[in-house]
Protein backbone atom coordinates (compact mmCIF):
# COMPACT_ATOMS: atom_id res chain seq x y z
CA UNK A 1 0.00 0.00 0.00
CA UNK A 2 2.87 2.34 0.86
CA UNK A 3 4.45 1.68 -2.55
CA UNK A 4 1.19 2.60 -4.26
CA UNK A 5 0.99 5.83 -2.27
CA UNK A 6 4.57 6.76 -3.21
CA UNK A 7 3.89 6.01 -6.91
CA UNK A 8 0.70 8.07 -6.85
CA UNK A 9 2.43 10.99 -5.10
CA UNK A 10 5.24 10.87 -7.66
CA UNK A 11 2.71 10.88 -10.48
CA UNK A 12 0.88 13.88 -9.00
CA UNK A 13 4.14 15.77 -8.50
CA UNK A 14 5.27 15.16 -12.09
CA UNK A 15 1.89 16.22 -13.52
CA UNK A 16 1.66 19.33 -11.31
CA UNK A 17 5.13 20.59 -12.28
CA UNK A 18 4.33 20.51 -15.98
CA UNK A 19 7.32 18.31 -16.82
CA UNK A 20 6.76 15.55 -19.35
CA UNK A 21 5.13 12.52 -17.83
CA UNK A 22 6.65 9.19 -18.74
CA UNK A 23 4.47 6.39 -20.00
CA UNK A 24 3.64 4.09 -17.11
CA UNK A 25 5.34 0.72 -17.06
CA UNK A 26 3.52 -1.04 -14.22
CA UNK A 27 -0.07 -2.15 -14.00
CA UNK A 28 -0.45 -0.01 -10.88
CA UNK A 29 0.56 3.09 -12.82
CA UNK A 30 -1.79 2.19 -15.69
CA UNK A 31 -4.69 1.66 -13.27
CA UNK A 32 -4.05 5.06 -11.70
CA UNK A 33 -4.11 6.71 -15.11
CA UNK A 34 -7.35 4.98 -16.09
CA UNK A 35 -9.30 5.82 -12.94
CA UNK A 36 -10.17 9.47 -13.68
CA UNK A 37 -11.24 8.90 -17.28
CA UNK A 38 -13.45 5.88 -16.62
CA UNK A 39 -15.11 7.55 -13.64
CA UNK A 40 -16.13 10.56 -15.75
CA UNK A 41 -17.29 8.82 -18.90
CA UNK A 42 -20.92 7.87 -19.37
CA UNK A 43 -22.56 5.78 -22.03
CA UNK A 44 -24.68 7.44 -24.66
CA UNK A 45 -28.45 7.28 -24.41
CA UNK A 46 -30.04 4.47 -26.43
CA UNK A 47 -33.68 5.37 -25.85
CA UNK A 48 -35.12 8.60 -27.27
CA UNK A 49 -36.16 11.42 -24.96
CA UNK A 50 -39.58 11.11 -23.39
CA UNK A 51 -42.26 13.19 -25.10
CA UNK A 52 -43.08 16.21 -22.94
CA UNK A 53 -46.21 16.17 -20.79
CA UNK A 54 -48.20 19.40 -20.61
CA UNK A 55 -50.92 18.42 -18.16
CA UNK A 56 -53.60 19.65 -20.57
CA UNK A 57 -54.90 16.19 -21.50
CA UNK A 58 -54.78 13.91 -18.45
CA UNK A 59 -55.18 10.83 -20.65
CA UNK A 60 -51.52 11.37 -21.60
CA UNK A 61 -50.33 11.13 -17.99
CA UNK A 62 -50.13 7.34 -17.65
CA UNK A 63 -48.25 6.86 -20.94
CA UNK A 64 -45.88 9.67 -19.87
CA UNK A 65 -45.20 7.93 -16.56
CA UNK A 66 -44.61 4.58 -18.26
CA UNK A 67 -42.29 6.23 -20.78
CA UNK A 68 -40.24 7.77 -17.96
CA UNK A 69 -39.83 4.37 -16.30
CA UNK A 70 -38.87 2.87 -19.66
CA UNK A 71 -36.27 5.59 -20.24
CA UNK A 72 -34.76 5.04 -16.79
CA UNK A 73 -34.69 1.27 -17.28
CA UNK A 74 -33.00 1.40 -20.69
CA UNK A 75 -30.73 4.41 -20.08
CA UNK A 76 -30.14 4.00 -16.36
CA UNK A 77 -26.38 4.24 -16.82
CA UNK A 78 -26.77 7.66 -18.46
CA UNK A 79 -28.70 8.94 -15.45
CA UNK A 80 -27.01 7.00 -12.65
CA UNK A 81 -28.39 8.78 -9.59
CA UNK A 82 -31.92 9.58 -8.53
CA UNK A 83 -31.45 13.34 -8.49
CA UNK A 84 -30.47 13.31 -12.16
CA UNK A 85 -33.50 11.17 -12.98
CA UNK A 86 -35.87 13.52 -11.15
CA UNK A 87 -34.35 16.55 -12.87
CA UNK A 88 -34.61 14.81 -16.25
CA UNK A 89 -38.25 13.90 -15.56
CA UNK A 90 -39.02 17.48 -14.52
CA UNK A 91 -37.36 18.75 -17.70
CA UNK A 92 -39.91 16.73 -19.72
CA UNK A 93 -42.80 18.69 -18.17
CA UNK A 94 -44.18 21.70 -20.03
CA UNK A 95 -46.68 24.46 -19.33
CA UNK A 96 -49.32 23.63 -16.74
CA UNK A 97 -47.55 20.43 -15.66
CA UNK A 98 -44.25 22.21 -15.09
CA UNK A 99 -45.93 25.01 -13.15
CA UNK A 100 -47.76 22.51 -10.98
CA UNK A 101 -44.63 20.51 -10.10
CA UNK A 102 -42.22 23.45 -9.69
CA UNK A 103 -43.24 24.23 -6.06
CA UNK A 104 -42.59 20.58 -5.10
CA UNK A 105 -39.13 20.66 -6.68
CA UNK A 106 -38.18 24.03 -5.18
CA UNK A 107 -39.39 23.01 -1.71
CA UNK A 108 -37.24 19.86 -1.81
CA UNK A 109 -34.20 21.82 -2.96
CA UNK A 110 -34.73 24.65 -0.43
CA UNK A 111 -34.93 22.15 2.44
CA UNK A 112 -31.87 20.30 1.19
CA UNK A 113 -33.89 17.11 0.86
CA UNK A 114 -32.74 14.51 -1.65
CA UNK A 115 -34.68 14.23 -4.88
CA UNK A 116 -36.00 10.68 -5.17
CA UNK A 117 -37.80 9.23 -8.15
CA UNK A 118 -40.49 7.53 -6.06
CA UNK A 119 -41.28 10.81 -4.29
CA UNK A 120 -41.50 12.52 -7.68
CA UNK A 121 -43.84 9.83 -9.01
CA UNK A 122 -46.06 10.21 -5.91
CA UNK A 123 -46.21 13.98 -6.42
CA UNK A 124 -47.03 13.47 -10.10
CA UNK A 125 -49.77 10.99 -9.20
CA UNK A 126 -51.32 13.44 -6.75
CA UNK A 127 -51.21 16.23 -9.32
CA UNK A 128 -52.28 14.35 -12.46
CA UNK A 129 -53.43 10.86 -11.53
CA UNK A 130 -57.05 9.88 -11.04
CA UNK A 131 -57.54 8.82 -7.40
CA UNK A 132 -60.68 6.90 -8.37
CA UNK A 133 -59.19 5.17 -11.42
CA UNK A 134 -59.37 1.66 -9.95
CA UNK A 135 -62.94 2.11 -8.76
CA UNK A 136 -64.05 3.50 -12.11
CA UNK A 137 -62.30 0.65 -13.94
CA UNK A 138 -63.93 -1.94 -11.69
CA UNK A 139 -67.37 -0.46 -12.39
CA UNK A 140 -66.51 -0.50 -16.09
CA UNK A 141 -65.49 -4.19 -15.92
CA UNK A 142 -68.73 -5.11 -14.14
CA UNK A 143 -70.96 -3.22 -16.57
CA UNK A 144 -69.23 -3.94 -19.91
CA UNK A 145 -71.18 -5.62 -22.67
CA UNK A 146 -69.93 -6.88 -25.98
CA UNK A 147 -72.96 -5.75 -27.91
CA UNK A 148 -72.25 -5.69 -31.65
CA UNK A 149 -68.46 -5.30 -31.21
CA UNK A 150 -66.07 -7.82 -32.64
CA UNK A 151 -64.92 -10.21 -29.90
CA UNK A 152 -61.24 -9.24 -30.28
CA UNK A 153 -62.08 -5.55 -29.90
CA UNK A 154 -64.25 -6.26 -26.86
CA UNK A 155 -61.58 -8.51 -25.32
CA UNK A 156 -58.96 -5.77 -25.75
CA UNK A 157 -61.19 -3.21 -24.04
CA UNK A 158 -62.06 -5.69 -21.30
CA UNK A 159 -58.39 -6.52 -20.65
CA UNK A 160 -57.55 -2.81 -20.49
CA UNK A 161 -60.33 -2.14 -17.98
CA UNK A 162 -59.36 -5.22 -15.96
CA UNK A 163 -55.74 -4.07 -15.91
CA UNK A 164 -56.80 -0.58 -14.81
CA UNK A 165 -58.81 -2.16 -12.00
CA UNK A 166 -55.72 -4.03 -10.82
CA UNK A 167 -57.01 -7.40 -11.99
CA UNK A 168 -54.17 -8.31 -14.37
CA UNK A 169 -50.69 -8.75 -12.99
Amino acid sequence: MELLRIELEGFRTRSATGRPITIPQTTTQIAILLLPTTALSRPRARHPDVEPFTGEDLRNYRPFRVNLRTKFTIDGACLPDEEERVLYAFSRLRGKASQRMLPWLLAKQDRGQPLRTNDFYEALDKAFGDPDAKTKALVRVNTMKQGSKDFREFLGEFDEALSDAGGLL
